[in-house]
Order: structure tokens, then sequence, then C-alpha cells
């Protein structure tokens, strides 16, 4: 019996943990319904995109920099961008939230900076590619 109690205890931990965690990643909006998904360019100089893909994978770079990998999802109604970079540039931080102001019939976003990796920072973006 006490071999049973040893065993059961951190089995149903082990079993709470994986559903709280499952629970976190189930707030993650990307469905492919997403107004997000496609490619965005910046107004200011077209060479630097954005892509994000339905599978909530994505891409971003361009202008004589390398592309950086990310992992992305909204919050917030999609009016929040959240970011988790696999190959940040150095000196980027690889965990990233950006608010999302949409216009232009979801063909326009700008977004500016939540944190200190980039000083109250706004960028306007195109779509491109639904």
């Amino acid at each position: 019996m006490k071999t049973m109690k040893r065993i059961l205890l951190p089995t149903l931990l082990l079993v709470v943990g994986l559903m709280a965690l499952t629970a976190c990643g189930g707030s993650r909006n990307v469905s492919s319904d997403n107004p997000l998904i496609g490619q965005w360019a910046w107004t200011q100089a077209s060479l630097w995109t954005y892509t994000f893909n339905e599978d909530g994978t994505g891409r971003r770079g361009g202008a004589g920099e390398p592309f950086e990998n990310f992992e992305w999802w909204t919050s917030h109604g999609d009016s929040r961008l959240h970011l988790r970079i696999s190959n940040p540039q150095p000196g980027v931080a690889p965990d990233q939230t950006w608010d999302i102001e949409w216009a232009e019939n979801n063909n326009r976003i700008t977004l500016s900076t939540r944190g200190a990796f980039i000083a109250d920072s706004t960028f306007t973006y195109t779509r491109v590619i639904n």
C-alpha cells in the first residue's frame, strides 16, 4: 500500500501540472481565421517584413538583416501580439509583446512596443499577402 502511495502522488502531481500547462497554452489565439495570418511589409521600407503562418510560426526581417524565426499568438481580442523568437539578433529580447492597432479593414497594422527592448517604438505595416 505504501508503495502505491509513493507512485500515485507523483503521478497525480505530474498529471495536474501537465493539465495546467495545457490550459495556459489553450489561451493562445492562433486560429486559421486570425487576421494577422499572411505577410506584412513595413510602410517605411518594404524590404522589412513579417510573415505569420496559420500554425503559430513566423519569420521577420529583411533590409540586409538576417531573418528571425518565431512562435506567435495574440491575446486581448487580437489587440496584443506575443512573439517568442528562436534565433534573436544580438541585443534583441527573445520574448516580446506588442500592442496592435488595426486600420483599413484589417489591411494595415501599427505595432507599438510593450516593454523595454525598444523604447517607445511604433511601426506600421501593410498587408502584402493574405
